[in-house]
């Protein structure tokens, strides 16, 4: 919970990018999940991608649907340049054991993908407005 509210609440600061990045060392799966989406909504570019980077092939899908969501906010934020997650996207393992009618991690990494291309063939002008 203290991750998630870190994440919606605090300016992104030296201080809080670091316990997060030390949460993500946590035993609690739930805590590294909510540390892996607030760093989406407060790391910078620099620091974010390494540490994403460990989680892509993760055994448990919810770390992976955390990464996802942590690089849909970093572009969301122009934190992490397109060129670096498009290279990225392949290595995500989309697969869960969890069901919906859709999968709702490989729904995301989809659409990641989608805006990644769509970035990479538009101007930046045209990012911004996604």
């Amino acid at each position: 919970a203290s991750a998630r509210v870190l994440g919606e609440q605090c300016d992104p600061n030296s201080h809080t990018e670091s316990t997060l990045f030390k949460a993500l060392d946590d035993s609690s799966p739930d805590v590294v999940v909510e540390a892996l989406k607030a760093l989406g909504d407060l790391a910078g570019g620099k620091e974010l991608l390494p540490a994403l980077r460990p989680f892509y092939q993760h055994p448990n899908w919810q770390y992976r649907q955390g990464v996802v969501q942590a690089l849909t906010k970093g572009l969301d934020r122009g934190v992490l340049p397109i060129e670096e997650i498009a290279g990225d996207l392949d290595e995500i393992i989309a697969s869960s054991p969890f069901f919906k009618p859709t999968f709702a991690l490989n729904e995301s990494l989809r659409a990641l993908s989608l805006r990644v291309e769509e970035g990479r063939h538009g101007s930046a002008n045209d990012l911004k407005v996604l």
